[in-house]
């Protein structure tokens, strides 16, 4: 039974896989496949299971399912292989042909199956999202992950198959560790680099890495999710510092994505500018630049949407508070209108008033004079026959 000194090795490198699982359809290497049928063929003892978390169409399943049919030992140590996938195609699967026959959305499982059954091997289905499953299967041996495209995923794996690694024994397989889009692989294994270190890396973008000691103490009750943004740049360039030549760049363009995700699209091109810079020629540089600016520029144009969405409606509003200024004006003008028209009224009173007090004193005094004229006569005999005046 091979051991973690032989792991360190990386005797998978001297090994092809066979034919039959070459040729099948999938996404992973010749490499790859490579390595998982020597890992199942060579290095499983039985202690634990084999996870391979998502197997699309079954090239990692056939691999594994290979490598436990050719393998010397006794057939009934043979672990059993768990295989997760939600088997939906999805747009960009029909796009680039694999479902000529399907639509988005609709199940590919039953190809996945044929697959499987080609092989003969102990092989357990957990279909759906990898969010709806726990593990409750015991030890693992073997964890193969190319299924980590979300930071809730990553993190829901870390918690739930993780602690259930064997010290000193299992092996990880982080296939898109070094696909330069992912930045929380980067970030988790960086956290996991004492435990679970390096020890090679496979073209295209897988990592192997082989669990030498418990993982570190709070590791479990803290995820990605739960780091500040400080610590996911230290961790980040942690993981970029491991690194040279073009694969590094990889980890820089996820850096980019770590960017977009704690700073924004400026800080993110940013970053973009510098990688591209410094790796001119690479095709896969390109690659993952151009889905960054995929995932940024949207959210960019978004902003600008909302943005042109508010200024619109204060636009709106402006115009409604400038109607009602003009409205309160009027009202103003009419008001003083009214005013004036009021004094005027209340000045016309008074005259009126002055001119009615004035005219009553006339009458009064007229009235008076008439009196005085009509008792003169009497008053003059009344004097006589008085005998004055």
């Amino acid at each position: 039974m091979q051991t973690l000194d032989t792991i360190r090795h990386r005797p998978w490198r001297q090994v092809e896989a066979p034919d039959e699982v070459l040729s099948l359809g999938g996404m992973i290497s010749p490499q790859e496949r490579s390595l998982l049928y020597w890992l199942a063929r060579e290095y499983t003892s039985g202690a634990g299971a084999i996870v391979d978390a998502g197997c699309f169409l079954g090239a990692s399943t056939a691999a594994l399912a290979a490598g436990l049919r050719d393998c010397p030992r006794n057939s009934r140590t043979r672990p059993l292989i768990f295989s997760y996938d939600r088997f939906e195609a999805e747009p960009y699967m029909i796009e680039a042909g694999w479902f000529p026959d399907l639509q988005a959305g609709d199940s590919f499982r039953a190809r996945f199956e044929a697959t499987a059954r080609a092989f003969d091997a102990p092989v357990t289905v957990c279909a759906g999202d990898i969010l709806t499953h726990g593990w409750e299967g015991g030890p693992i041996e073997i964890l193969f992950l190319d299924i980590l495209k979300t930071s809730e995923i990553n993190d829901h794996v870390a918690r739930e198959f993780l602690p259930h690694l064997i010290p000193g024994r299992s092996v990880i397989i982080q296939q898109d560790y070094a696909w330069g889009e992912l930045p929380w692989i980067h970030v988790t294994m960086e956290r996991l680099a004492s435990s679970l270190p390096i020890v090679d890396w496979l073209p295209w973008s897988s990592t192997v890495h082989a669990m030498t000691r418990p993982l570190p103490s709070g590791f479990l009750g803290t995820g990605y999710g739960d780091l500040d943004a400080d610590e996911k740049l230290k961790l980040m360039d942690g993981a970029i510092a491991r690194w040279s030549g073009e694969e590094r760049g990889r980890l820089e363009c996820s850096k980019a994505a770590l960017l977009l995700e704690l700073e924004g699209w400026d800080a993110a091109r940013d970053q973009l500018e510098v990688v591209r810079a410094a790796y001119p020629r690479s095709e896969v540089i390109e690659v993952c630049a151009s889905n960054i600016e995929a995932y940024g520029r949207p959210e960019l144009d978004t902003v600008r949407a909302e943005l042109d969405t508010v200024r619109v409606e204060l636009e709106c509003r402006s115009a409604d508070l400038a109607q009602a200024g003009a409205e309160i004006d009027q009202a103003r003008v009419e008001l003083e209108r009214r005013h004036d028209e009021l004094g005027a009224a209340m000045k016309a009173r008074e005259h009126a008033e002055r001119e009615l007090a004035s005219t009553d004193a006339t009458l009064r005094a007229l009235q008076s004079s008439r009196l005085m004229r009509s008792t003169q006569p009497l008053r003059r005999l009344y004097y006589r026959l008085r005998g004055t005046r």
